[in-house]
């Protein structure tokens, strides 16, 4: 019985009590309690899960694939039916008008003359009830609620810290890469690109650094982002250069060159300089490590306030599955 004593669930209680008072009274208030009481997955929608699940993986879903699926389809229902005891669906102007289109349509008027006719109609015929844009309306409006609420919850110092710690390699910078290349280009060399690399690689072998340096600014094709490439991370580098010549150039020691081929031809490469990876100061990622924090104490009060809704309803499934 500790989930009775759960904040989450008193305050959407009491929020629930407000609305029945002031928009409808004790009778209707009373009626979606009872509506509130049963669940039930039909077979059709079961199939419907599978189905999708099919299509999104091309996989036929296992046994636990299905339990999982069944389970997030009843966590849904259950925040839908929250959203509307807690009247998340009055005064929307988006569910308004998404229903207001609905009856719309159905009487086959582009604009209504009295829209707000049409709305009250429209709930009258139960639209928002069997609309899925606005039950996923109504599922998000439960998820902010309850993430605003862990915002609420003040967060010091001394956690942002120990979430940093505990979650370092979240927010660990990447290592980055400074390196100055000669490029050939495969478009205009073909077969000679990469022994024109290795031609400058064997003149720049014979000449100290600053004179390799001159040698080359002095060859090879223009490239569009410059010669000289600083602070890149290795993501970063093989977007521009491809994943092999990023992995290719990590394995470089500094200070020396290398002939690397990219996805665009071949380049002359010596690295500049390597700053290792590293979990930065607090001061400079605060704003991730809150978002962290809030996002973490949501899913555990989303959580929470699941499990209090699951033993408030009776969930039956008509097929084989089993959400347990």
């Amino acid at each position: 019985m500790s989930w009775l004593r759960s904040p989450l669930l008193h305050y959407l209680l009491l929020g629930g009590a407000a609305f029945a008072v002031l928009h409808g009274g004790v009778e209707d208030g009373a009626r979606a309690r009872v509506e509130r009481q049963s669940i039930v997955i039909s077979a059709a929608r079961v199939q419907e899960m599978r189905a999708a699940f099919a299509r999104d993986t091309g996989l036929a879903p296992t046994a636990d694939d299905e339990r999982a699926l069944l389970r997030r389809e009843i966590d849904t229902e259950l925040l839908y039916r929250e959203a509307l005891a807690l009247g998340l669906d009055r005064d929307d102007r988006s569910i308004r008008w998404q229903m207001v289109e609905k009856m719309s349509f159905i009487e086959g008027v582009e604009e209504p003359a009295d829209a707000e006719a049409f709305y009250r109609q429209a709930r009258d015929l139960g639209f928002d009830r069997d609309d899925p844009v606005i039950r996923r309306m109504l599922v998000e409006k439960m998820r902010l609620l309850v993430q605003a609420r862990a915002a609420r919850q003040p967060v010091d110092d001394a956690t942002l810290r120990r979430h940093l710690e505990a979650h370092a390699d979240r927010f660990r910078a990447p290592e980055r890469l400074s390196f100055r290349h000669a490029f050939f280009s495969r478009a205009r060399r073909g077969d000679r690109t990469e022994n024109d690399g290795r031609a400058l690689l064997a003149s720049i072998g014979t000449v100290d650094a600053s004179t390799a340096e001159a040698v080359l600014a002095r060859h090879g094709d223009p490239f569009p982002l410059g010669n000289v490439v600083r602070g890149r991370s290795p993501v970063q580098i093989a977007a521009t250069f491809g994943d092999a010549f990023a992995s290719a150039l990590a394995a470089v020691p500094v200070g020396q060159w290398a002939v690397l081929p990219s996805v665009v031809g071949v380049h002359v490469v010596r690295v500049d300089a390597l700053t290792p990876s590293a979990v930065p100061d607090l001061e400079a990622v605060r704003t991730q490590v809150m978002a962290s924090v809030i996002a973490e104490r949501t899913t555990v009060e989303l959580d929470r306030l699941l499990a209090a809704l699951r033993q408030s309803y009776t969930v039956s499934v008509d097929d084989a599955v089993s959400p347990s």
